[in-house]
């Protein structure tokens, strides 16, 4: 929602974007690290394009062993307290976000911290396959539905379609099935598939539609700009989006389980049993 539109617009919101992306990244790998990584802002870093000069890309430093050197670096006070700022402002964020959110960071951590390491990550193994054999003690009972889409927010649109289509669909959500307010960059072209696979009216499409730019920019470093039309040139509102869909899917017949985790599947002969999870209560399998 930031774009101003015209060139120079989309280019300060661009670098705008990419500066707070850059830093972010750069201030949650040294939170991460499990040996000492410290951060320097250079001296003539890229700036942000019409902001204030002093926010810097923060840029990885050499790692430094005190044992091996033998002694204090001049470098490592000012690194030190650009690390010790980073790690803080890493440990305020966190402390502000749901269980779910910062296990799910952890997690991410942990196989990045193995994939530097070039180890192989442990991986859980949620779907397994019965050859010759029938789901036991669902004899003559049928399924409970036809499909089951894990993740809503992103899988309500096929969840949709399918329903429309005369399927039995659940959906199941670890959270609350509703979109961020944060905005999605799409083509008006791509969106109108919505409307003719009959997930959205044109009115619902619309309204979901929140900003709109032509042309963009696309530049490469010693290039020429290029100019494109109808490329990423809209701006979508995925809770209303969302909402929309939703609102949809519920009246077509389907269901939604809300604060339910997919746990595993097992898929036999006849079906497929799902197990899940509501959050904070026991497990509950699904044919």
């Amino acid at each position: 929602r930031n774009w101003t539109g015209g060139p120079e617009g989309s280019k300060r919101h661009q670098l705008s974007r990419m500066a707070t992306m850059r830093a972010r990244t750069e201030a949650f790998g040294a939170s991460v690290a499990r040996k000492p990584c410290f951060l320097r802002v250079p001296r003539g870093a890229a700036t942000n394009c019409g902001r204030s000069s002093a926010r810097r890309f923060l840029q990885p430093a050499e790692r430094i062993s005190a044992t091996r050197i033998g002694r204090r670096d001049p470098r490592a006070g000012a690194s030190a307290e650009v690390t010790s700022t980073a790690n803080s402002l890493v440990r305020k964020f966190l402390d502000n976000q749901d269980e779910g959110l910062v296990k799910g960071y952890k997690i991410a951590s942990s196989y990045w911290e193995g994939m530097k390491r070039q180890k192989s990550a442990s991986y859980k193994t949620v779907l397994t396959q019965v050859a010759g054999e029938s789901a036991p003690g669902r004899s003559g009972s049928g399924v409970d539905y036809d499909v089951v889409v894990c993740g809503g927010n992103l899988g309500i649109a096929i969840a949709l379609a399918l329903q429309n289509r005369g399927h039995r669909v659940l959906i199941v959500e670890r959270r609350l099935l509703r979109g961020r307010t944060q905005e999605w960059n799409a083509s008006r072209k791509e969106c109108m598939n919505l409307v003719k696979a009959g997930l959205l009216s044109l009115s619902d499409l619309e309204d979901v539609i929140i900003s709109e730019f032509n042309p963009n920019r696309v530049t490469f470093k010693g290039g020429e700009d290029v100019w494109v039309e109808d490329i990423l040139n809209v701006g979508v509102a995925p809770d209303e989006l969302v909402s929309r869909l939703k609102e949809r899917f519920l009246a077509a017949g389907g269901h939604v389980r809300e604060l339910c985790e997919f746990r595993s599947a097992t898929v036999y002969e006849d079906m497929a049993v799902v197990e899940v999870r509501d959050v904070g209560r026991g497990k509950r399998g699904l044919g």
